[in-house]
């Protein structure tokens, strides 16, 4: 079975790209992922139409089960759907950097449902599988891929493109080691690993 999990669908821009780079159709297995819950509605009222065989959840994937705060992004003149809205904590998390603004683009939170992303892809799929991954969800790679390297999970994957985020936190050093750290290991143990955008 082919799959292919997008973590961080904001409007599907990145689905749609992956439909058309893999040759995607209705034989295979897609799941999306979206913690905004503004960004989620107007991707199902909007774009969802487009691929109406694709699964949507309203979840954060995460290293746990249960529910999250979402810190939602508020940019001017976009509303609740900023793409930096993110569940890492505020007082480390930055991604309007040194403009000493940061806060005043995240004015709005909510309380959304987080999966354990690790247990969800053994609970669901086999090892059999062909599982292509795009995360790009705003800082919680970190804690996701550990905990998905913690479980053996990668067993279970083949390719796993990955939007990383150092950039965007206060200990933008550390962070910077640690992703560092992440692209080697989990490098080691799948098809292919790629930054994406």
């Amino acid at each position: 079975m082919n799959v292919f999990l997008d973590l961080g669908t904001h409007f599907g821009q990145g689905l749609r790209e992956f439909i058309g780079n893999y040759s995607m159709d209705e034989t295979w297995v897609i799941h999306t992922f979206e913690a905004n819950p503004h960004t989620h509605a107007i991707f199902k009222n909007e774009h969802h139409s487009k691929t109406p065989w694709v699964t949507s959840h309203l979840a954060a994937v995460s290293d746990h089960d249960g529910s999250i705060t979402i810190n939602i992004e508020t940019p001017p003149n976009e509303g609740e759907t900023g793409m930096g809205s993110s569940v890492v904590d505020m007082s480390v998390w930055n991604p309007w950097g040194a403009d000493g603004a940061d806060n005043d683009h995240f004015k709005t939170t909510a309380k959304v449902p987080c999966i354990d992303f690790s247990k969800y892809i053994q609970h669901n799929f086999s090892k059999d599988d062909r599982i292509i991954i795009k995360m790009d969800i705003e800082g919680s790679e970190f804690a996701v891929l550990e905990k998905m390297l913690s479980d053996g999970t990668f067993d279970w994957v083949d390719d796993i493109y990955v939007e990383w985020h150092a950039r965007f936190f206060r200990n933008i050093d550390e962070m910077t080691e640690k992703e560092q750290d992440l692209q080697k290991r989990v490098g080691e143990l799948v098809n292919k690993l790629e930054s994406w955008r």
